[in-house]
């Protein structure tokens, strides 16, 4: 896991060098308006280009550091899982147990549909309960069954978790 910190320093390194090419478009836009400021800034170009270097090498590093942190941040893990070797009705039986032993006061019908895609849908009918015990239930459900299917199947890729509430 990556630190929180690690990605607010790139995402607040990334607002910042955004707002400095917003700053430096607004600037040249203005330049057009300012005819001495255009012949200040012609002068100097001309008398000191090893400073030009050096800005551009800053301004280039601190650009390929930023890419390397955003590519680092959401570079993503994969995992590839092939449904074709394991039965549906196997992880169905596996789901429906699960739920059946661990909220057998929250009696459901459940289903599981594999995507094109491999990735598993668990879809949940039951009764309607309050919010509170609504999201208490659909949040443990989620992790346990996230475990179940790493443990069962040596499926670690993402999952959806849908429910149908009747009245």
């Amino acid at each position: 896991m990556r630190s929180s910190n690690y990605n607010l320093f790139y995402s607040a390194a990334q607002v910042v060098f955004a707002l400095l090419i917003l700053l430096l478009g607004l600037f040249v836009i203005g330049l057009e308006y300012a005819p001495k400021a255009r012949f200040a800034i012609a002068e100097f170009l001309l008398k000191s280009t090893s400073h030009l270097s050096l800005i551009g090498f800053s301004i280039l590093g601190f650009g390929i550091l930023l890419s390397i942190g955003f590519y680092a941040m959401h570079a993503k893990r994969s995992y590839h899982f092939a449904m074709g070797e394991v039965d549906p009705a196997l992880i169905q039986q596996s789901v429906q147990t699960y739920w059946d032993t661990t909220f057998n006061s929250h009696r459901a019908k459940t289903a599981v549909q594999i995507h094109s895609s491999d990735q598993i849908e668990v879809v949940i009918e039951m009764p309607q309960f309050t919010p509170e015990e609504h999201q208490g239930v659909l949040n443990r459900a989620e992790a346990e069954l996230s475990t179940l299917f790493k443990n069962q199947l040596g499926y670690q890729g993402r999952f959806l978790l849908t429910v149908l509430a009747k009245p």
